[in-house]
């Protein structure tokens, strides 16, 4: 039986997790508003990479999770947290858990990771 390789902290994760989420964000962006002025498309990052909308999108995706992809959301969730200064502490955990998430499957499961991409495509598209 061969074993994985030990996975870096879930803090560390959340850490590649956020920049996973941001590349791929700003990659949308480009792709939806090739023409807009720069501070448009500013703004309209602003709105899909804070916390709050991190939260609401793992909310959306929590029911389509499996049972190891939830255990890493919760390891982000359950790190210890400094006070926030935009979020309460539970939107603060919450988009930690998505950003832990992101970073695991980033680095374990690339496939895996498009189709949560896809899913969040979907849940922008009427927005």
């Amino acid at each position: 039986m061969t074993s994985q390789p030990s996975l870096p902290h879930p803090r560390v994760l959340a850490l590649l997790g956020d920049a996973v989420y941001e590349l791929w964000l700003r990659e949308q962006a480009v792709e939806r508003f090739p023409q807009a002025s720069a501070r448009s498309v500013h703004h309209w990052l602003i709105q899909h990479a804070c916390g709050a909308f991190q939260a609401k999108l793992l909310v959306h995706l929590t029911p389509t999770l499996s049972e190891y992809e939830l255990d890493w959301v919760r390891r982000g969730r359950n790190l210890p947290m400094t006070s926030a200064r935009r979020n309460t502490r539970l939107t603060t955990q919450q988009s930690t858990g998505f950003e832990a998430l992101l970073g695991v499957l980033h680095m374990q499961n690339p496939h895996r990771l498009a189709e949560i991409f896809g899913q969040i495509h979907a849940f922008l598209a009427p927005q």
